[in-house]
């Protein structure tokens, strides 16, 4: 088994090298520590809309087939985001770690060869209208024109793929595991080999202050052993001289 590309191919993806993950201090300090990625289960996300295929009932009322038994993660090719810096520091600091694409690819393969992996998938997120996201199975038309059976396995992992237009600024690409046997789980983690290899930098939110981040910096470079380099904060919020403004 190998990952199945969705709406993109494997080459379009590798064409650049780098590859953004926004999200919690606590989370990332998780990551680093525990060298695993987490793929959440979409039955446990917040927004009801975002959870709309996966709480939906089917033909007779049964549930989505794969109703706690699918893992996402999203990362975005955007390097900085105010919008995606915000949603992260509503409780904790933000960080944004920066991957090897190349790396994760590899890991995502790693991942088809593992007990109880039914099928991963990776693709771009399908932004579109919520009124064209609404329509019955259907009528509902993917924008690069695939034309797939409601009953394939791509059909309900292109479902997944869709996100209201409001979001588009996330610019997100999805990966997306299946497993074989239901689990009530709110996620599961995904062994990273060498976390030195896929994260290639470390960018700390603007909201922090500069004695927080120093410390902060200090830890990752003695604990995980990245360069000074490779740890830096947000300017986002910060100018570098006092601004002049004249009449």
């Amino acid at each position: 088994m190998a990952v199945e590309y969705l709406n993109i191919t494997e080459a379009y993806f590798l064409k650049n090298k780098r590859i953004q993950k926004f999200l919690s201090l606590e989370r990332a300090l998780q990551l680093l520590e525990n060298r695993k990625l987490w793929f959440s289960n979409p039955a446990k996300w917040p927004d009801p809309f975002e959870r709309r295929f996966i709480d939906g009932k089917y033909d007779g009322g049964k549930p989505f087939t794969w109703h706690n038994r699918v893992y996402c993660m999203c990362i975005t090719p955007k390097a900085t985001s105010e919008a995606s810096w915000k949603a992260y520091s509503e409780n904790d600091f933000a960080v944004k770690l920066e991957f090897a694409r190349q790396e994760y690819v590899d890991i995502l393969n790693r991942v088809c060869s593992q007990p109880g992996v039914m099928d991963v998938f990776f693709g771009t997120m399908d932004y579109q209208q919520t009124r064209d996201i609404e329509k019955p199975l259907s009528k509902i038309k993917f924008s690069d024109g695939a034309k797939l059976s409601i009953s394939s396995k791509l059909f309900k992992a292109r479902l997944l793929l869709l996100k209201r237009k409001a979001f588009i600024y996330e610019s997100e690409y999805r990966a997306i595991i299946v497993k074989k046997d239901t689990s009530n789980a709110a996620g599961i983690s995904v062994d990273i080999p060498n976390i030195l290899s896929l994260v290639q930098s470390i960018t700390i939110g603007p909201t922090i202050g500069d004695e927080e981040y120093k410390m902060i910096k200090r830890n990752l470079i003695s604990e995980y052993n990245f360069l000074d380099n490779q740890i830096m904060q947000s300017r986002l919020y910060k100018a570098s001289t006092r601004p002049k403004i004249g009449k």
